[in-house]
């Protein structure tokens, strides 16, 4: 476990997945691999002389759940005359190099081997054939762009994310952003990781239907640390040099639900949160407050519950990552390993690609309902408390579930830039003091959608 100490903040830079003093070779990097252990590290954990957060309990929501989730679609195709049968593929024409084939969408061109689609066309490949390899996941095939790079046309029910094809969900998955917010569909989904996802924890487990009853925006990235400053007026970031639009970092629960309710109060919302007994100030690494949630039929900002977290960030997806699986090219979890086998470093910041740092948002690919360093980057603060056997009292109507009632410790999600692959998984959660400001931690607002 990581012994935390009163030292400068650049003193902190030195633990690695798998404990210990000394700064390994493995480029794998993170404070402790251990499951279930703390993988944040605090800038300056003195932080007064009453760090009892044990009080943090006044949390009361508001639990009248309407049920909006039901979808509905209009079946009729109109008149269909069965006099005559129409070949589909009669008119189409793949040239002398593909034929063309009925898929699920209808006539399709497939080029003979050794040539790859390009528009309508099936042409000899460049020399170095950027489709070489390239498999879709399975659920496509590469074609060429006009600028000969690789492009997967995927299967109905995916979704193609670089050269992946990535399975979405009935839910619907149209990308609905504007302004920085994206629009998150209520619905249902299965929450929790299953028993044969390598790297896993018990603390995931049991996998359990949770309903979504109420759609809500989510905020397209990290809170940045412009944003941040522009509201609070002070640079909390360990990685000032990282620039305006990398995520904030070393900022406390207590100091995110204060910027959601600054948030709301400069647009004019009603606060989420009541903030009672405050001391500290916001961004220097000492706030505290009693805090009671208003619910999710708030209209303020707030942060995401865990259920909201993970429902957005999978997007429809139920493999460990929204973008693919965690298992490597030799059939093994990838959990502390080279992560360059995996699809991940497409899709997020660890410490296999970021170099120790955070970096700019938006500039990995986004999830399929358009958010962007839900794997990575930094670990987000969600509004829930940590029970390890929560999931196991939420397995029958669990609609919108707020997690525990009580309880010292808060959830962050989502991994960051100083851990292992295996911390970035759509299932995996982390417990935090909320009292504790986090290099490797930040914020992604919410607002309940009415």
């Amino acid at each position: 476990m990581l012994k935390r100490a009163v030292l400068p903040l650049v003193a902190l830079f030195f633990i690695a997945c798998g404990g210990g003093d000394d700064v390994p070779e493995n480029d794998c990097i993170g404070p402790n691999c251990d499951v279930g252990g703390d993988t944040g590290i605090t800038p300056d954990d003195d932080i007064g002389d009453d760090n009892d957060v044990s009080g943090d309990r006044d949390v009361t929501a508001d639990a009248d759940v309407t049920a909006d989730s039901d979808i509905t679609a209009d079946d009729s195709v109109g008149d269909v005359s069965t006099d005559e049968f129409v070949d589909p593929c009669a008119e189409v024409d793949c040239g002398s190099h593909g034929h063309c084939e009925v898929g699920v969408d209808g006539p399709v061109c497939v080029c003979d081997d050794g040539y790859v689609k390009q528009g309508d066309d099936c042409v000899d490949p460049p020399p170095d054939n950027p489709c070489e390899g390239v498999t879709c996941s399975g659920h496509g095939r590469c074609e060429l762009t006009d600028n000969n790079e690789a492009s997967c046309v995927c299967d109905r029910g995916y979704s193609p994310v670089g050269t992946e094809c990535v399975k979405v969900s009935e839910c619907g998955t149209t990308v609905t952003c504007s302004g920085g917010w994206c629009l998150i569909p209520a619905c249902s989904f299965q929450m929790g990781s299953p028993n044969d996802e390598p790297c896993r924890n018990e603390n995931e487990g049991p996998v359990h239907t949770v309903k979504i009853s109420r759609p809500f925006y989510m905020k397209e990235t990290q809170v940045t640390q412009k944003e941040w400053f522009s509201l609070i007026g002070n640079r909390p970031a360990n990685f000032k040099e990282c620039g305006d639009e990398c995520p904030v970092d070393s900022v406390n629960w207590y100091d995110a639900v204060y910027y959601a309710n600054k948030l709301s109060e400069q647009q004019g919302l009603e606060a989420c949160y009541t903030l009672a007994e405050t001391r500290g100030t916001p961004g220097e690494h000492d706030y505290f407050a009693r805090v009671t949630f208003a619910g999710l039929s708030c209209k303020g900002y707030r942060l995401p519950t865990e259920a909201e977290w993970e429902y957005a960030a999978r997007a429809g997806t139920k493999t460990a990552y929204w973008i693919g699986t965690n298992i490597g090219a030799g059939g093994e979890g990838v959990c502390e390993s080279d992560a360059s086998e995996i699809s991940l470093i497409q899709a997020g910041w660890i410490a296999d690609n970021s170099g120790e740092s955070t970096h700019p948002v938006k500039q990995k690919d986004a999830n399929p309902w358009g958010l962007y360093d839900v794997h990575g980057n930094v670990f987000e603060w969600v509004n829930d408390r940590f029970d390890s056997d929560y999931y196991g009292t939420c397995q029958r109507n669990c609609v919108d579930p707020l997690g525990p009632s009580n309880g010292p410790d808060r959830v962050a999600r989502g991994g960051s830039w100083l851990n292992c692959a295996k911390y970035a998984r759509s299932a995996y959660r982390e417990l935090m003091d909320p009292a504790n400001a986090y290099y490797n931690v930040g914020i992604r607002l919410v607002r309940t959608a009415q």
